[in-house]
């Protein structure tokens, strides 16, 4: 008798090399075309793997052995699982877009750090010139804790909340259902990515937050999406208030260095990867999209234990 040959589909086999924690997070993953089997992009997360193929994600490329220790079998048995409960498809996935994100931002201790934060003072500020706050529609864009959804809350504003990190967004919705309830911290904080935002009404938004998100792009066209998409709901004489990395950033103890043949993609060689925009490309930028200064753009160097982040810090109005 002829013996069948062994497979392993691809989400099963990231979960059982650990790449990723949950189903969920194995088909964002793939879906989002950051998985190359064989050194081609794939798609599709039931691709049936044979031993000897390749599975690149990132800078991480691992073989598959469907011996004794990868059979498709021990693959369905042993992978854990993200959290309590059990993994299937039909939960709510995070919108993972490298394997480095499907943990470092679900991570318990940096929800935490994020989380007890004081709200940033630009914004403090800025929001005392709004006379009427339940008139002004506001997205926090990357709510990371919730730091400033709750004040935004507290203040009385209109605010939208969102975050791709299912451990961000239910720490900023339990801060929300302390003041407007468990309802409205569901509807108002979202779990969703920077790139698309669709769910939203064109020039809905009369304030957009955008504090250590845009550079999270994994690269121009991301980047570039993203803008699309924040302009697109940002209303007439609406307001982006930014904070985003620049050249020169410092991260592992390396400073990230520009990717040939790309505009903005900044990586290292432990494979962090950052858009980093200088501040007079970032005015000219956004002076395309119809945004003026409504202050100059200001640079800012601050010193961490790991190097040092250099960030520009905006406000702009959109014609």
């Amino acid at each position: 008798m002829k013996q069948t040959e062994k497979t392993i589909k691809l989400d099963q086999f990231l979960k059982f090399k650990h790449v990723v924690g949950s189903g969920g997070q194995a088909k964002q993953l793939v879906q989002y075309g950051h998985v190359q089997v064989n050194g081609e992009v794939e798609t599709r997360r039931g691709r049936k793997l044979r031993t000897g193929d390749t599975v690149t994600v990132d800078d991480r490329t691992l073989t598959v052995d469907l011996g004794k220790s990868e059979s498709a079998g021990d693959a369905a048995t042993d992978a854990p699982a993200a959290g309590t409960g059990q993994d299937t498809d039909d939960s709510e996935p995070t919108p993972v877009r490298t394997a480095r994100d499907a943990t470092f931002w679900e991570d318990p201790d940096r929800v935490t750090r994020f989380a007890d934060r004081e709200p940033d003072r630009r914004l403090v500020a800025l929001l005392e010139e709004y006379a009427e706050p339940a008139a002004v529609p506001v997205l926090d864009l990357g709510c990371a804790g919730g730091r400033n959804t709750e004040l935004l809350a507290a203040r009385g504003f209109d605010v939208v909340a969102l975050d791709a990190s299912q451990a961000m967004v239910a720490r900023t919705r339990a801060r929300v259902a302390e003041i407007l309830g468990p309802e409205e911290a569901e509807r108002r904080v979202r779990l969703g990515r920077m790139d698309d935002l669709s769910w939203a009404e064109e020039e809905s938004i009369a304030l957009i937050v955008a504090f250590g998100v845009y550079h999270e792009a994994r690269d121009d066209d991301e980047w570039e999406r993203a803008q699309f998409h924040s302009m697109r709901v940002l209303r007439p004489g609406g307001r982006l208030l930014l904070a985003t990395l620049s050249p020169g950033t410092i991260m592992d103890g390396e400073m990230l260095t520009q990717v040939p043949g790309t505009r903005l993609v900044h990586r290292s060689s432990t494979g962090i990867v950052k858009c980093l925009v200088a501040p007079n490309a970032l005015d000219a930028e956004m002076a395309v999209r119809g945004l003026r200064p409504e202050v100059p753009t200001e640079t800012l160097t601050r010193d961490r234990e790991d190097g040092q982040r250099v960030v520009v810090n905006a406000l702009y109005v959109k014609a």
